[in-house]
C-alpha cells in the first residue's frame, strides 16, 4: 500500500469517528450573537447565533474541483430551526450550518451556526422564541426586541 493511501484511508476513518451525530457537543443549548436584548424602528429584525450539533450532523470532504482540504458539513436531516413572535403570533423557520473546527481534517468544532431573516416585529416589545431540534434533543432562547 503506497503511504498516500494509508494517510488518506487513516484521515477518512478519524473524519467519520470525529464528525457524526453531534459529537463534541452538549445537546440542548442556543445562544444568540450580540445578546438577547435590542431596540429598533424596523418592521422586522434578524438574528442568529450558535447552538448544538444536532444528531446525524456529517462532515465530508470536497470533492471534484476544490478537494482537499475543504471540507462541506451539514447540520444533518433531522436539524429543525424554528423561530416564533408572541406579540403577533408570526412563526417560521431558519438556516443551521456547521462549524468546522479543521478544513483540513474535515473535523467539525462542536457548535452549529443558525440565522432566522425577515422576523415580522409588531409596535413595542416582542419575545422572540428560536428553538433548534433534533430527533433526541431541543434547545431555545428568547430574544426581547423593542420595536418603537
Amino acid at each position: 500500500m503506497e503511504p498516500r493511501t494509508a494517510i488518506l484511508g487513516a484521515l477518512t476513518t478519524l473524519v467519520l469517528c470525529a464528525c457524526g451525530g453531534g459529537s463534541g457537543s452538549v445537546a440542548g443549548w442556543v445562544d444568540f450573537f450580540g445578546g438577547t436584548t435590542k431596540t429598533t424602528s424596523a418592521e422586522s429584525t434578524s438574528a442568529s447565533g450558535n447552538a448544538f450539533v444536532p444528531a446525524g450532523a456529517q462532515c465530508h470532504p470536497a470533492g471534484g474541483i476544490l478537494g482537499p482540504p475543504f471540507c462541506y458539513c451539514e447540520a444533518g436531516d433531522s436539524a429543525r430551526l424554528t423561530w416564533s413572535n408572541a406579540a403577533n403570533g408570526t412563526s417560521g423557520t431558519g438556516n443551521v450550518s456547521l462549524a468546522v473546527a479543521n478544513s483540513a481534517l474535515c473535523t467539525p468544532e462542536g457548535r452549529t451556526f443558525w440565522y432566522v431573516a425577515d422576523i415580522p416585529l409588531a409596535m413595542g416589545v416582542n419575545v422572540v422564541t428560536v428553538t433548534l431540534s433534533d430527533d433526541s434533543s431541543s434547545g431555545t432562547a428568547k430574544l426581547t426586541v423593542t420595536r418603537n
